[in-house]
């Protein structure tokens, strides 16, 4: 009997230990406000703990429950599940983590006293000979594109006035160095001077002597910018390096205003090896300096394993600026003295004193003191003194000046064994390699390629940035949106010409057919690209620019959305037609004349409405481009001059379509009309539609319900012309009281306020759960709130309506039903928000169908003598414990907490395009097809920041406030989702979070439009339609770019650049049905496009420096979830 009790014993414990497992499955949240659940105490057990690696224990004892509960997922979302909740990187460090532990209300601006060392650490000594300590003196001129002056200006007046210089005394001073970052001026130079010139450039770089670091088209912001625009930039800079025959090794970013989780990795997929930075929270700082840490491995929150191929070796500058006062050492009053510029007409704080036999001793002293005392915030016995400012170097005496003065030092300091230092010019790239010396020596046997083991490692990014207390850099998430989102508009401009113009020219090669129009598109899409990437840079998107310098920079993204535009139109014209001159006109689109006219927001505007066409006899052809790899259905909306009209698709066959009001500035109806129609649209396409004069069955005409001051009147008086009478069933409601309207489709019913038309619940129809969703508006008063910093008087903004809704706070409130789609328009009387418009579309199927769109336009203008910080609050029951999350560059979701130990500005974060809350059963999400600050104040709330006015400068250099508002328009997507399961990991603080499937595929058609062409020309050339895949992309694997490439000289056609991103997507929430599939990890290029002769298929690294391996053109990829890649394409 004994092996049957065993038995039954061990059946037993199974059965115990499978319910125990199931009650942590099911355990009830108990919510809180508690800003803070974990106790500071167990937060320090668990750093403690992780050190051991006590955590990689228990993450294996996590993948227990995963393992027990992974069965119950679908198939199709298999390894993305599991992907989503492996054990997490095991970092040293997370900057989250950090947050939680520091003290915000100690005030340190690197305030560690440097003469007591590092608290617990033992300090260096310099005696032994070993310990010699070797400084890199690293020459540099910081040159910003645009910010006081614009790119012509600073050039002619400053940059290329710095390369010249640098040409001849580089050659004179064979020993000197120098460094340079934006590949834009460079490029500039290079045709202003001569062949022989160029070649001494191209010599020095590869000597040594001269580094390029990033070599990005610019330095770029990475707040506000998309992984797209990063990348697009990067190649931009990187392909026109290659043709020289330049390779990038290293970064050196030393004045963003923070910095993202997902530029290193675009960085490491690029091969850049290591990184510079500077400006992050200065508290951040002194955390890692008082830990030795200010160089770690920076890596990504889904890796895992001791190393990962997207790891990124980072310096962290130890001090406050790049300035040469900043950076010898922590004592600034000793640096200030070892800055040589002696130039007439400067303003300085201190006239510099020349090294001679005189003070030479003395003052190598003084900065050998203070090279020990940096020295001892590293691991190793090697520090970078970087030797620059804004703009230096401009004049041939600083050049020599602090050359000869530093050569005295160097050789008086390395002359002296007493000193035991080396101390010489050198390179970023000199710094790594004397580092990879310093480990080798100092742990015997370690090379600088394990060097992961040497230091600590940490994950998420460095926002939001503070350079004094109180003092937070978020006001910039937001600054000048009007910019952010024309730099959008052209950025999704870009990408969909880029594509449809290298897919036509796959197809032509298959046939043996000339594309005609693609050298004309090829300089239209060059133009188009590198006016998008200048203003990626830190100082254009940010807002943070002059007045006369954001207008130039709005021209030009002008010139290039018109260039990109062109670029599609050409192409459309040559695909369907087999011409260039059949009369198409864009169906937003002013000529090239009118976007020169300087008036930026008048054009925008006149953009910002369709173009009204006249319907006649034979009718109008639309020709629709998806530009997405996936099936869509979606609306298109075109302003014509008769309500009654049909619309038949590329078959014959008649199209559902509805036709609205459009409403002139007196709330009457215009006598022109938006149609709407939906078009069922192949990925990759082109379809021709056909609208005509005349009724049908599948067209109708919206119906109007009318509240409010503007609107209380007879429906007659509602038209503008006496001939329109009637035309709309149209319904005037004079409530005076409260009372509510809804909006439902199959999925959810929307319910608003009559009083103010805005929104305040949603039904789940599915689950039968109400979810509280009030929307809102408010706006905060700045104190020293700048360009730069968010820093209000009130923690509380002032509500735009009354607390009560109240009639009195709208002029007009309007409701439109139509069978496609339903709208409800708000005009407050406070014209702040000049209109608020919340859609619900009704048709089955459609992934907007869970989701409510939203449009604000916000007019700041009407605030002449004050400063006012506009938002959007949605107050949900969402119990997230202040916990929220936000992308990172439209890439990767970063988990953010809300501390109150912070002020405001501290606890908001930049958001590109996507804002989640969530509990264990419901999550909110916020899509915006615009960069904009974001916050969660309170449990449940979700606030964006959607424009500033501000009378103030912040002083942070820009000198004065930001008031040249303009109307501007932000759109969202509201989505709303249900949670299937629990977590995977009960008990466990998710550690990484995605979007689920259905938010990607609605921020994919918010950010990546249809683009509609009208023709009235010979309809009968035009084909019916016209798709390039034989199937849709997989639902997780998104179509990033196909580049047209050429050499960096701008003379041969290389081919095309592909770069896929495989999504990782949250399947714990219920996805409705789509129509693609999962690629479980393989995607077959030869298989989905219809042309696919390739002459050879590269994987090469992200910016095309490096090739990696050649697959066969048949070959399937197999792809990692969040992993880039990149394919050279030659035919």
């Amino acid at each position: 009997m004994k092996l049957p009790l065993r038995i039954l014993g061990i059946g037993l414990f199974c059965v115990c230990a499978l319910l125990y497992l199931v009650h942590l499955q099911f355990k009830p949240s108990q919510p809180s406000n508690d800003p803070h659940p974990a106790s500071v105490s167990q937060e320090n057990k668990q750093l403690h703990a992780d050190h051991f690696g006590l955590k990689r224990k228990r993450g294996r004892q996590r993948n227990v429950n995963v393992k027990v509960f992974k069965m119950k997922q679908p198939d199709l979302h298999k390894d993305t599940c599991t992907f989503l909740h492996k054990k997490s990187s095991n970092a040293t460090y997370n900057t989250l983590d950090m947050i939680k532990e520091i003290d915000y209300t100690k005030e340190v601006f690197n305030t560690l006293d440097m003469s007591n060392n590092i608290p617990g650490i033992k300090p260096k000594t310099f005696k032994n000979p070993r310990d010699k300590l070797t400084v890199i003196v690293m020459p540099f001129s910081h040159n910003d594109p645009a910010w006081l002056k614009t790119f012509n200006e600073y050039y002619e007046e400053q940059t290329k006035l710095i390369l010249n210089n640098m040409l001849v005394k580089m050659k004179e001073y064979e020993d000197m160095r120098f460094i340079w970052s934006e590949v834009i001026l460079l490029k500039r130079w290079w045709t202003d001077i001569t062949a022989k010139q160029q070649n001494e450039v191209v010599r020095l770089i590869k000597s040594g002597h001269l580094e390029i670091v990033m070599g990005g088209w610019v330095v770029p912001d990475e707040a506000t910018t998309t992984y797209f625009a990063l990348i697009d930039q990067l190649i931009e800079g990187h392909q026109w390096l290659k043709g020289l025959g330049i390779t990038v090794n290293n970064s050196v970013s030393m004045d963003p205003f923070g910095y993202s989780t997902t530029l290193p990795y675009i960085l490491s997929k690029a091969r850049i090896k290591n990184a510079v930075i500077l400006r992050i929270h200065e508290q951040t700082k002194n955390y890692l300096q008082q830990r030795r840490s200010l160089e770690f491995i920076w890596r990504q929150q889904w890796a895992s394993g001791q190393h990962a191929d997207s790891d990124l070796f980072t310096h962290v500058m130890p001090y406050i600026l790049y300035q040469i006062s900043h950076q010898c050492g922590p004592d600034r009053s000793s640096c200030i003295f070892f800055d040589f510029r002696d130039v007439p007409g400067d303003f300085v704080q201190m006239k510099p004193v020349p090294i001679g036999p005189d003070n030479v001793e003395e003052r190598s002293r003084m900065l050998a003191v203070q090279y020990r005392k940096k020295s001892q915030l590293y691991k190793h016995n090697v520090i970078l003194v970087p030797l620059g400012d804004d703009f230096r170097y401009d004049h041939e005496e600083e050049w020599d000046q602090q050359y000869h003065n530093y050569k005295a030092l160097m050789n008086h300091i390395n002359r002296d064994p007493s000193f035991n230092i080396k101390m010489k010019f050198g390179t970023v790239n000199d710094y790594f390699e004397e580092v990879s010396k310093s480990i080798h020596v100092r742990k015997t046997g370690l090379l600088y390629k394990n060097s992961k083991n040497y230091f600590p490692t940490l994950t998420g990014d460095f926002y939001t940035y503070s350079d004094k207390n109180y003092d937070y850099w978020s006001g910039y998430f937001t600054t000048r949106p009007f910019d952010k989102a024309l730099s959008r508009r052209l950025e999704e401009a870009v990408r969909a010409a880029e594509i449809i113009n290298s897919l036509i020219l796959w197809q032509c090669a298959n046939t043996k057919q000339a594309y005609t129009p693609f050298r004309a598109n090829y300089q239209r899409l060059q133009t188009a690209r590198q006016k998008l990437a200048l203003f990626q840079h830190h100082d254009a998107i940010t807002g943070t620019s002059k007045p006369d310098v954001v207008q130039d920079l709005e021209v030009k993204l002008l010139v290039g959305l018109v260039q990109a535009r062109q670029a599609m139109l050409s192409a459309v014209e040559w695909l369907l037609t087999g011409q260039t001159n059949s009369k198409l006109v864009y169906n937003n689109l002013k000529p090239i004349e009118t976007a020169l006219s300087f008036n930026v927001d008048e054009v925008m505007r006149q953009h910002a409405n369709l173009k009204k066409f006249i319907i006649k006899k034979d009718g109008l052809q639309i020709l629709v481009y998806n530009p997405l790899e996936q099936r869509r259905q979606d609306f298109v909306r075109v302003t014509v001059n008769v309500a009654h009209l049909s619309v038949l698709d590329h078959d014959g066959n008649n199209v559902e379509s509805q036709v609205n009001p459009i409403w002139n500035s007196k709330f009457k109806i215009s006598d022109d009309y938006e149609l709407i129609f939906l078009a069922d649209l192949p990925p990759l396409s082109v379809s021709v539609f056909k609208v005509l004069e005349g009724n049908h069955d599948n067209s109708a005409l919206a119906s109007i319900e009318a509240f409010g001051d503007e609107h209380s009147h007879s429906q007659t008086n509602l038209y503008a012309n006496p001939h329109q009478n009637n035309l709309f069933d149209i319904t005037i409601d004079n409530v005076s009281k409260h009372g509510k309207f809804a909006l439902e489709n199959q999925h959810i019913k929307a319910t608003f306020s009559k009083l103010t038309g805005m929104l305040k619940s949603v039904l789940m129809k599915e689950s039968g759960d109400m979810v509280k969703s009030e929307l809102s508006f408010s706006s905060y008063e700045p104190a020293a709130s700048g360009a730069y910093l968010f820093r209000p008087y009130n923690p509380k903004p002032e509500p735009l309506f009354s607390k009560n809704d109240s009639r009195g706070d709208v002029l007009a409130v309007r409701l439109i039903k139509g069978p496609l789609v339903s709208e409800v328009h708000v005009f407050p009387k406070n014209r702040m928000v000049k209109v608020h418009i919340v859609k619900i579309c009704h048709v089955n199927g459609l992934s907007c169908s869970t989701s409510l769109g939203i449009t604000t336009k916000v007019n700041l203008n009407i605030f002449k003598l004050e400063g006012k910080e506009t938002v959007m609050q949605v107050t949900t029951a969402v119990q997230n414990n202040l916990q929220f999350y936000t992308d990172s560059n439209n890439f990767q979701m970063i988990r953010r907490k809300t501390f109150y130990k912070m002020h405001l500005g501290g606890n908001y974060y930049p958001m590109t395009s996507t804002m989640y809350i969530e509990d264990v059963k419901t999550r909110v999400t916020l899509l915006s097809a615009q960069s904009l600050g974001v916050a969660s104040p309170l449990s449940g709330v979700m606030e964006v920041m959607l424009d500033r006015r501000l009378l103030a400068d912040d002083n942070r250099g820009l000198g004065e406030g930001v008031y040249d508002n303009k109307i501007t328009e932000s759109s969202f997507i509201l989505l709303f989702e249900q949670k299937k399961t629990r977590s995977y990991l009960p008990n466990k603080e998710p550690k990484f979070s995605q979007l689920s499937l259905l938010g990607h595929l609605l921020s994919a058609s918010l950010n990546h439009p249809t683009y509609s062409f009208i023709t009235k020309g010979n309809t009968e050339l035009l084909k019916k339609t016209h798709s390039f895949l034989l199937k849709p992309f997989p639902c997780d694997v998104k179509l990033v770019n196909i580049r047209n490439l050429e050499h960096g000289r701008g003379s041969t056609h290389l081919g095309h650049a592909m770069i896929v991103h495989r999504l990782a997507y949250d399947c714990s929430l219920a996805t409705p049905r789509v129509a693609c599939s999962n690629s479980k990890g393989r995607f077959s290029p030869s298989q989905t496009f219809k042309t696919w002769v390739m002459g050879t298929f590269t994987e090469t690294t992200l910016s095309l420096m490096h090739e990696i391996k050649s697959h066969g053109a048949k070959n399937a990829l197999k792809l990692d979830p969040m992993e880039l890649y990149t394919y050279l394409i030659e035919m």
